[in-house]
């Protein structure tokens, strides 16, 4: 199969942040509901996991911006069935499928078009990304019962490894670094104990990974120097479905 690239999945987003909110009734949305419900499922082609994985935790949050209540909960259980089998085959293959899930998230973000525009306006509270964010954020929290915490600090480790990274498709910009910024005040808005944790679980965050097919290190001087914080490819196991068993 075609490896998934940061244009084709932009393209597909951009037209989903223009008909979303015009759409009148849930009903409208259903073929594009049973679309992303068979992004979960096996398929006779062999898919890669990164790209499976990819686009399971992002398309699927745009339905933050769907005008009625119907189709945010259908994605959301879509998102938590995706984020449950990331952290099953997290701790099956020892990958950090999670933090991968929330890089390509962050990169995800950065890219759409009603986030670009909150970016360029003189003061923005980034409120349709914010909403966008809250879907992913709320399905990642609330994966693993009683690891909300944990599962928080997945997500900040990320947020605050980003800086020492740019986009390798817009070296230069700032764009993933302020999306990172919205996403990190999602999750501590979703999560308020984590204040009393936060140094202890944030700890060594900044050594992590990112998938080296998004991501690049800075060269701008910026704050790279701690040993381990390289692009490293994203985890790619034997090609599997997402959508199938995990063994776990």
């Amino acid at each position: 199969a075609a490896p998934l690239t940061t244009p084709l999945l932009t393209q597909l987003a951009s037209h989903l942040c223009r008909v979303l909110p015009l759409s009148a009734s849930a009903e409208e949305l259903d073929p594009l509901l049973e679309a992303l419900q068979r992004l979960q499922k096996p398929v006779a082609v062999r898919v890669r996991l990164a790209d499976r994985l990819r686009l399971c935790v992002t398309l699927p949050t745009l339905l933050a911006l769907a005008p009625t209540r119907r189709p945010r909960e259908a994605v959301q259980r879509m998102l938590l069935a995706s984020m449950l089998k990331a952290a099953r085959q997290s701790t099956a293959k020892q990958e950090p499928l999670l933090d991968f899930a929330v890089a390509c998230f962050i990169h995800f973000l950065a890219h759409l078009d009603p986030f670009l525009e909150e970016c360029r306006a003189p003061v923005s509270a980034y409120p349709l990304s914010s909403k966008v964010s809250s879907l992913f954020a709320e399905a990642l929290l609330r994966c693993e019962p009683g690891k909300n915490m944990e599962l928080a600090a997945v997500a900040l480790r990320v947020c605050n490894r980003v800086r020492y990274f740019e986009d390798r498709e817009r070296p230069g910009s700032d764009e993933i670094h302020k999306a990172a910024s919205v996403l990190r005040h999602v999750v501590e808005k979703h999560c308020p104990e984590l204040g009393k944790r936060g140094a202890e679980l944030l700890q060594g965050g900044e050594r992590g990974s990112m998938p080296a097919e998004l991501f690049a290190i800075r060269q701008d001087g910026g704050e790279i120097g701690t040993a381990g914080a390289a692009p490293l490819a994203p985890p790619q196991p034997e090609p599997i479905a997402l959508g199938g068993s995990t063994g776990a």
